[in-house]
């Protein structure tokens, strides 16, 4: 009898996730959307979903993966529009692009958005000193609006200066399933640099490093956000710890994003997206940053990742054992 070992060398199914970063530019009037392979050093493939008319000075930008709804808003349109996504066969699009953006709140001048993980809304009025809250309801169940546009009886006030501390011309915001958090871009360092709000205790200040403040990201443990003067930082998200000088390479680094799997990506308004991981327990300085694409005037960013099914071979480790006899 002869007994023969056989490696089976088998074809399959392997989950290959895909970050889609939503990148705006004013200057240019464009909403853009870079496919990026998770890990890759490079090679971002860019799209433009709007530009003018429909998008005059796009500024902040928020996605809602559950349900497929990106938020962007407009500078000198002075609203917010809620756009409904699709994703068929490895790509990410706008779920009906003939159709006119539908406004969602209306009247209202913001730079900077962000969706909570319950898709719940939130953004910063920075003229009026404040920091506002829409509940995910006011939306509807599916990918449109319940109404034309939310009232402003579904807007909160979450923190608003001089009535809270901590709220000086505020820049980007960002939430987690706790907190709401938010940047100040005016006297950092006496107000503090970023803020975090729960449970409408206080808030609290978990950096004060730098006076001006733009772009936020907000990990399961840190907190990344950009200043006025081109350097990136990152900071325990509770407080109690020194902010970390993480990255000076980026030329005007505006908007950050976290992809939920240990990316930060940045939108750099020098024209370029870049990353750098940011999957640590702690803040940590990074030489280099990865260049993903170029994007001009790059603003506002929102990060998405979706799993792709994509074909890949593998040697199954299993044996097959014949049994031959003659």
């Amino acid at each position: 009898m002869v007994t023969r070992l056989v490696l089976l060398l088998v074809t399959g199914l392997a989950a290959v996730p895909t970050n889609y970063l939503f990148v705006t530019s004013p200057q240019q009037g464009t909403l853009s959307v870079v496919k990026h392979a998770a890990g890759d050093p490079g090679g971002g493939t860019v799209t433009t979903l709007l530009e003018a008319p429909a998008l005059e000075a796009p500024m902040g930008v928020a996605v809602d993966r559950q349900r497929m709804r990106l938020f962007v808003s407009d500078l000198t349109k002075k609203n917010i529009y809620m756009l409904p996504l699709s994703h068929t066969a490895g790509r990410v699009a706008l779920a009906d692009p003939s159709a006119k953006p539908r406004v969602a709140v209306e009247g209202v001048e913001t730079r900077w958005l962000a969706v909570d993980l319950d898709g719940n809304l939130m953004y910063s009025e920075e003229v009026l000193n404040r920091i506002m809250f829409v509940p995910v309801t006011a939306f509807g169940t599916s990918g449109f609006l319940a109404g034309a546009s939310v009232s402003g009886s579904m807007t909160t006030v979450l923190a608003e200066a001089p009535k809270e501390p901590g709220v000086s011309n505020p820049g980007d915001v960002a939430g987690d399933v706790r907190a709401v958090y938010w940047t100040n871009k005016l006297d950092g360092q006496t107000v503090g640099s970023v803020m975090r709000v729960e449970n409408n205790t206080a808030p609290l200040a978990i950096a004060r490093n730098a006076d001006k403040v733009y772009g936020l990201a907000v990990t399961p443990t840190l907190a990344f956000f950009s200043d006025g003067n081109g350097d990136i930082f990152g900071s325990g998200k509770y407080g109690g710890s020194d902010a970390v000088l993480v990255t000076s390479a980026a030329a005007s680094p505006r908007g950050l994003a976290y992809d939920g799997d240990g990316s930060i990506y940045v939108a750099d308004k020098g024209g370029t997206v870049w990353s750098f991981p940011g999957g640590t327990r702690v803040a940590r300085p990074w030489n280099n940053l990865t260049k993903v694409a170029d994007v001009l005037d790059a603003t506002g960013i929102a990060a998405m990742q979706m799993a792709s099914a994509a074909w890949s071979a593998a040697v199954v480790p299993a044996f097959l054992i014949f049994c031959l006899s003659r």
